[in-house]
């Protein structure tokens, strides 16, 4: 394996190759397979998005996080979530206590005063209009 191909994995080759590999060059993200909804992120900062037509749908998954710890923000082509714990916890164990910051960017036809935010079982999901405005419309070619 080739330490520049960033993601190659051989199927004959040793698997642990190219993890090495990726951990050598100080990478902290592994590329998603893609699917009808899209996932991005990191191993744990998970995010999915769907273009619905009419809105976008952001879905960032926060398991274990309280509505008054979550702090969203919409600026002009990005979201960004941030999350605190309100009072320390004990480090190490099962479960690590880690602050969160998601950052992602936004296409610019979206109406983003209008949009609304919901946290239900640990899925915060993010519904932003579309701007009826910049639809696509068809030119006749001359």
């Amino acid at each position: 394996m080739k330490i520049n191909d960033k993601y190659e994995i051989s199927p004959f080759g040793n698997p642990f190759d190219s993890l090495f590999s990726l951990l050598s060059r100080g990478e902290t993200c592994v590329p998603f397979s893609q699917t009808s909804s899209h996932s991005f992120g990191c191993a744990d900062q998970k995010v999915r998005y769907k273009d619905e037509g009419d809105q976008l749908r952001i879905e960032f998954l926060v398991p274990g996080w309280k509505k008054s710890d979550l702090s969203l923000a919409i600026e002009k082509g990005k979201i960004e979530l941030k999350a605190e714990h309100g009072k320390e916890k004990p480090t190490g164990g099962l479960f690590q206590n880690k602050n969160l910051h998601i950052q992602v960017s936004l296409p610019e036809n979206l109406e983003t005063d209008k949009s609304k935010a919901r946290l239900e079982e640990g899925i915060l999901s993010v519904l932003i209009p579309a701007n009826k405005e910049s639809e696509l419309f068809k030119l006749k070619i001359a």
